[in-house]
């Protein structure tokens, strides 16, 4: 639990600390102490001076540049430089280019995680000078593009993003091609499995040696993307030639149909919505933030009560999604996952989220049912809000609106690590 300081114990810390600081700097000449992040102590009508904005914002870059060089990307202090640059030049356009996610969320907080990567949000118009900055400036390689982010099921994700597209650092073993290449085998590949299934053997590329290996979703993907000019790689960009396996994820690009601020302001996580855009921070719930604490979105009553029901019983449970389609998945399992979900709208009356739709959504062609599928699919996006919410809690954040009997369930607290399971 946040313990929180009061007034007079959090300035006799200031004073002492600013004794000790002023005594090393003058002996190495160290940059002077970085400003407290609790604002809490301060009454609420008194308003931050523009000294102590100047101080804050000072702390916040170091500590930036520190998360930056420590992350996946390893992002060194002229990288980022170039960075901020390319965001303030694009601002300047009019355009929004945004780091966010859990980089902005050590930034703020002071927390130092592990294996993490760098998210930046964009539109479609800044997309050519970020690729080329990562592909020439930064030496990263694409190894994925998909056009979902986290949640796979189109109801329950952001309708703002477009795409994502995820970066690696290559190392000697790593097999690149450019997209021209990736794009035409793809097709090759295709053609054949579509040949083979009608039994068209006459086909021109029946008696050609073709890799169907280049059948997956990134290079389908990738080439329905380069028939629209907007999204389309240049020719020759380097890809990996495997979609997965090249080495720790380092950047992910979201790519978003309007404003990258609309995409982050959708999370349901409020502390991942802070920002920053190459000159300014935006700290989102600042006095939650500053304190380590954090609310969800109005998924958070019903993840309580569902996990409270799915967690028990005979059933060997985990938090992993289900496979969609679901032919796999015992009856059993499937009668479980809608009992819990009517349990908990009946006896807690919780909401189950496109049931209660507008005329908008009800007259739209994919106008949801009462099946199994929409059982499993809201089952998939619990799960994977739990698996954040768990991770952050992991981390040293307080999710306040979670049940502490949920996180107690999946947190060891004496190896502070995440276990899921029954």
């Amino acid at each position: 639990m946040q313990v929180e300081v009061d007034e007079s114990m959090m300035l006799q810390q200031q004073v002492s600390r600013k004794r000790k600081w002023d005594g090393l700097h003058r002996m190495n000449r160290l940059p002077p102490p970085p400003p407290a992040l609790n604002l809490d102590v301060a009454p609420s009508n008194v308003p931050i001076s523009n000294v102590a904005k100047r101080m804050l914002k000072e702390s916040l870059i170091q500590g930036l540049v520190s998360v930056l060089k420590n992350s996946n990307a390893s992002i060194s202090m002229e990288q980022a430089k170039q960075l901020a640059k390319f965001q303030i030049d694009e601002k300047k356009k009019g355009r929004s280019v945004l780091i966010s996610g859990s980089t902005m969320v050590q930034t703020v907080t002071g927390n130092r995680f592990d294996n993490y990567d760098l998210d930046i949000y964009c539109q479609k118009e800044s997309l050519p000078k970020l690729r080329k900055l990562l592909s020439k400036q930064f030496g990263m390689v694409c190894q994925s593009a998909l056009p979902w982010y986290g949640d796979t099921t189109p109801a329950f994700r952001s309708a703002d993003i477009h795409h994502v597209e995820s970066y690696i650092i290559p190392n000697e073993s790593t097999k690149t091609s450019s997209v021209a290449t990736v794009r035409r085998r793809y097709w090759r590949a295709k053609m054949a499995q579509l040949a083979a299934d009608e039994g068209e053997t006459n086909e021109p590329w029946h008696d050609e040696n073709v890799d169907m290996s280049y059948i997956n979703k990134r290079n389908e993907h990738i080439y329905n993307m380069q028939r629209h000019a907007g999204y389309r790689f240049l020719r020759k960009f380097p890809i990996t030639l495997s979609p997965k396996g090249n080495g720790p994820k380092a950047i992910d690009i979201i790519v978003c149909e309007s404003s990258p601020q609309k995409s982050i302001d959708q999370f349901d996580i409020e502390i991942c919505k802070c920002t920053f855009d190459g000159d300014q921070f935006e700290i989102s719930s600042y006095l939650d933030t500053f304190n380590l604490r954090t609310t969800v979105d109005e998924f958070t009553q019903l993840l309580n009560h569902y996990t409270a029901y799915f967690f028990v019983g005979k059933l060997a449970l985990t938090t992993e999604p289900i496979r969609i389609p679901y032919r796999g998945v015992p009856n059993n399992l499937v009668m479980h996952i809608i009992q819990c979900f009517l349990k908990a709208a009946t006896e807690h009356d919780c909401k189950l989220p496109l049931l209660e739709s507008d005329d908008a959504m009800l007259n739209d062609n994919t106008a949801w049912r009462i099946t199994p599928l929409y059982f499993l699919k809201l089952h998939n996006k619990l799960m994977r809000q739990l698996q954040r919410v768990m991770k952050y809690v992991e981390r040293g954040i307080n999710v306040t609106m979670i049940d502490d009997a949920v996180k107690a369930r999946f947190l060891k607290p004496a190896e502070g690590i995440v276990c899921f399971g029954g």
